[in-house]
């Protein structure tokens, strides 16, 4: 008895130990899989289009920054609750917070911090390309720089000063202490996009219509509220002003009808 309890433990042992063998396996295959499986040249490309014509100060901060996701969300909430600080002041005031540098230096791009809050799965795609081969990824944004290059629509960017690093475009703002964040199409301002089943990422322009519909949702109603008050005093004024004529008027005509009456009873 004793030998067939002490043989049902060491079967019940190792088939405990099997299993978890077998899982710490299969983890371990998981992750291997996910470490080897590289972005293509062509999912690089389409991530990189928005960016890769940004001014190499402001793309850098975005690459490092895009590697922490949850600060950025942080980041975006506080800024939409902090909408009325400029863009000073809001740098200063997140200073000291334990942020990393690079989300602390994107505060002041609204702009930017929204598309890579909003658009996080575009975000986590960049901060995983980042980390598993930046030097690759870099090569692609020089490849997509070129290619703009080719296309004659690299030295169209406004504000932007182009140079050139031994084999490497380099893109600054004109003014070091200005960052511009440039606009351009993804869809054409590469030329032919070759990669057809991974075409560039698109962000749309914000256009002088969504300023209007931003600004009418922000300050509009605002503005509107005051005009309808505005519009009623000033209706009101006028009202007041004609029936202190219409009264005046009255007032003088009772007069003289008063005096003619007097004047004809006399006589």
């Amino acid at each position: 008895m004793k030998n067939f309890i002490f043989l049902f433990s060491l079967a019940a042992s190792a088939l405990i130990s099997f299993n978890l063998l077998a899982e710490q396996t299969n983890v371990k295959t998981n992750q291997q899989q996910l470490e080897v499986q590289p972005f293509s040249e062509a999912q690089l490309a389409q991530m990189l289009a928005p960016i890769a014509l940004y001014p190499d100060s402001l793309l850098t901060h975005i690459l490092i920054a895009s590697t922490y996701p949850i600060e950025i969300i942080e980041a975006h909430r506080w800024l939409k609750k902090n909408k009325r600080l400029s863009a000073n002041k809001a740098s200063l005031s997140v200073k000291d917070f334990d942020w990393d540098a690079s989300v602390k230096a994107l505060v002041p791009f609204e702009r930017i911090l929204s598309r890579l809050s909003e658009d996080l799965t575009w975000t986590q795609q960049l901060g995983d390309a980042f980390l598993q081969d930046e030097s690759r990824l870099l090569e692609s944004i020089q490849v997509l720089r070129r290619q703009a290059e080719l296309a004659g629509n690299l030295d169209k960017m406004d504000n932007m000063d182009v140079s050139y690093e031994d084999s490497n475009i380099v893109i600054e703002p004109i003014e070091r202490e200005i960052v511009y964040v440039p606009y351009y199409d993804t869809r054409m301002v590469y030329g032919t996009w070759h990669a057809v089943s991974y075409p560039p990422v698109y962000w749309k322009l914000f256009t002088s219509l969504t300023m209007i519909h931003v600004w009418f949702m922000e300050r509009g109603m605002r503005y509107l509220i005051h005009l309808f008050i505005g519009s009623l005093i000033v209706v009101y004024t006028s009202v007041v002003i004609v029936l202190f004529i219409i009264i005046q008027v009255f007032i003088y005509r009772l007069i003289i009808f008063l005096a003619l009456f007097i004047g004809a009873i006399d006589v």
